[in-house]
């Protein structure tokens, strides 16, 4: 046996020892395969790497629900602590300022001699006769005003009311001789004339004759919800100057300043 002979058969041994390590590959590719390839031995499946899991993320909370709004007086809805709503904040139309129903066209502590809020007219006396007649819109509810001769006879159809000595005193009226007088009523439920008939005394055309028939009674119509947009509305308004002001020839409830019946 040679040398070289000798020395392969001396390096096959010391192989088939496993004094020398190859490097694994594959057997049909001829690759080298990676240390985590062949942990598992010969013909083992390699583990697939574990993927850490992602905790699932907080759900949003939900919102907290819109609160329900605050009731408003004036707003057209009428809400559970109101009475009613009528669109607008002001009294004397039959829903008060403060959304109550108005079930009566007299002010307080005074005497209501016939009173129909549906109609928008009611006759209202001061017990006490204290009141000048001057100043007898007192007598009428909030929001209330003494009625003008077309008022008057808008809303008294078929309304029965019977007076006996004394007289239902409606808007002043300055007369074109100086001073003032009342649109006065003898029958309210029949229609009449305007007029000026029992003096009495205004701002405009103020005279002595402002406190001397404080027995009377007063005659007070319900507010008219387009006096003061500027347009004469039939059958309430006289007329409509598009303000609130009484110093000029309409006043602040549609009536004239000046008429033009007896006593005027």
């Amino acid at each position: 046996m040679t040398f070289a002979t000798r020395s392969i058969v001396w390096l096959s041994l010391l192989a088939l020892a496993g004094c020398f390590e190859e490097p694994p590959y594959d057997v049909m590719t001829g690759e080298e395969l990676g240390d985590a390839e062949t942990e598992a031995g010969s013909g083992d499946p390699v583990p697939t790497p574990a993927i850490p899991h992602e905790p699932e993320p907080e759900p949003e909370p939900e919102p907290d629900p819109e609160p329900d709004p605050e009731p408003l007086c004036g707003d057209g809805t009428p809400d559970p602590s109101e009475e009613c709503d009528d669109g607008n904040a002001l009294s004397g139309d039959g829903c008060s300022e403060t959304c109550r129903l108005e079930t009566t066209g007299c002010a307080p502590g005074t005497v209501a001699i016939a009173d129909d809020v549906a109609r928008g007219i009611a006759i209202c006396e001061d017990p006490d006769h204290a009141t000048c007649e001057e100043s007898f819109a007192s007598l009428c509810a909030p929001g209330w005003h003494l009625c003008s001769a077309r008022e008057h006879m808008a809303r008294n159809d078929d309304w029965i009311v019977t007076l006996t000595e004394q007289r239902a005193l409606g808007v002043v009226r300055c007369r074109n001789a100086g001073g003032a007088g009342h649109y006065t009523v003898h029958n309210p439920g029949a229609d009449g004339t305007d007029n000026c008939q029992v003096g009495s005394s205004r701002a405009e055309c103020p005279s002595a004759l402002g406190c001397d028939e404080a027995h009377e009674l007063a005659l007070c119509c319900a507010r008219v919800p387009t006096c003061g947009n500027g347009i004469v509305d039939d059958p309430y308004e006289e007329c409509d100057d598009g303000n609130d002001s009484d110093a000029d020839s309409c006043s602040r409830h549609c009536a004239s300043t000046f008429a033009t019946g007896p006593s005027c």
